[in-house]
C-alpha cells in the first residue's frame, strides 16, 4: 500500500512556506505522493448537494481562500525531488484543453516525470455558470478535451476535430516526460464514472467510501477492464478517506484486500501546518510504518 498526503492549499494553508514544509516533510517520511483539489469559485448558496457527503454539505467553508492546483503543485515540485504530485481532481471542462495540455506537460517536465493527472467532470452548477460553461455538456466536453490533450502530448503535428474543440497545423512542445503521457486517474463513484475511468484512464480515484463499497466497485472495474481488454493488474485504485473511516492498520488491510493500492491520509480543511506535520508523523509511526509502506 502507498500513502498520499493532501496539501489542502486552502484556509490557513495558503502560504508558500507552509506548503513547502508539508511537502518536504512528507517526502522525508516516505509518503508516495502530494495532492491538491480543484475549484475556481464557490457560490454563496448551493442549488445541488455536494455529492460526496451524506448531508450534501461542503466539508469546508466556501468563503475560505482556495489556491489554484497546478500552481501549488509546481511550488511543491520545486522543494522536493522524488515524491509524486497529483490532482484530485482537476475538473477538465473548466480549462481549454490546449492550455491544460501545456500546463500538464510543463509540470511533468519540471518535476522530472512525477505528475499524476487526477481528472473529473465536475458537479457544481454555479461554478460552471460563473465560468460561462454549460454543465449539461460536461461529459462530452471532458471526453473531447482529454482526446485533444492526448493529441498534443503524442502527435508530432497535433490535430483534433470535434464539436467543442478543433485545431490542426500546430506544433506542441515540450511533450510530457512520461510516455505516452502522465497517468490519468478518473474520479467519481457512479457507474458512468467507473466506465469513464476504464475507457479513458489508467486508474480510479474513490472518495469517502468503506472497504465494502470499494470492493464492490473494484469488482465492477475488474469486469470493465476485461471487457475493454485492459490489464486490471496495472490499473491503479486509490481512495481519499475522511475521518468517518478511521485509518488503522486493520482498515488499511481491509482497503488493500478490496483492491486499493494507494490511500490518501485523512485531511482536514481546518488544519494548520504544525498539526498537519504532526498528523503525518503520527500516521507514519502508527499506520504507515507497520503496514510496511
Amino acid at each position: 500500500m502507498r500513502f498520499g498526503v493532501h496539501l489542502v492549499a486552502a484556509g490557513t494553508m495558503i502560504e508558500g512556506d507552509m506548503i513547502a514544509r508539508v511537502a518536504a516533510r512528507a517526502e522525508e517520511l516516505g509518503y508516495d505522493s502530494l495532492w491538491v483539489s480543484d475549484h475556481i469559485v464557490f457560490p454563496t448558496e448551493l442549488s445541488v448537494p455536494y455529492p460526496y457527503s451524506p448531508d450534501g454539505n461542503l466539508p469546508f467553508d466556501p468563503a475560505n481562500p482556495f489556491l489554484e492546483p497546478f500552481t501549488v503543485l509546481s511550488y511543491a515540485a520545486a522543494v522536493t525531488q522524488t515524491i509524486k504530485i497529483g490532482t484530485s481532481v482537476i475538473i477538465i471542462p473548466y480549462r481549454d484543453p490546449i492550455i491544460m495540455a501545456k500546463i500538464v506537460s510543463t509540470l511533468d517536465v519540471l518535476s522530472n516525470g512525477r505528475f499524476i493527472f487526477g481528472a473529473g467532470i465536475g458537479w457544481l452548477d454555479e461554478e460552471f455558470k460563473a465560468l460561462r460553461l454549460e454543465r449539461k455538456n460536461r461529459v462530452p466536453q471532458t471526453e473531447e478535451a482529454l482526446a485533444a490533450m492526448q493529441a498534443c502530448w503524442t502527435q508530432a503535428n497535433p490535430e483534433f476535430h470535434g464539436k467543442f474543440y478543433d485545431f490542426s497545423d500546430i506544433k506542441f512542445s515540450p511533450k510530457p516526460r512520461q510516455k505516452p503521457h502522465p497517468p490519468i486517474w478518473f474520479g467519481g463513484t457512479t457507474m458512468p464514472a467507473l466506465k469513464r475511468a476504464v475507457e479513458l484512464g489508467t486508474g480510479w480515484q474513490s472518495i469517502w467510501e468503506t472497504p465494502e463499497k470499494v470492493a464492490e466497485k473494484v469488482g465492477i472495474i475488474r469486469d470493465l477492464c476485461d471487457q475493454a481488454g485492459k490489464d486490471f493488474e496495472t490499473f491503479d485504485i486509490s481512495i481519499n478517506v475522511n475521518n468517518k473511516v478511521p485509518l488503522t492498520v486493520d482498515t488499511v488491510r481491509q482497503f488493500e484486500e478490496a483492491g486499493v493500492n494507494m490511500m490518501f491520509m485523512p485531511r482536514s480543511f481546518q488544519a494548520d501546518v504544525d498539526s498537519m506535520i504532526e498528523t503525518m508523523e503520527t500516521f507514519e509511526r502508527d499506520v504507515k510504518g507497520p503496514c510496511g509502506a
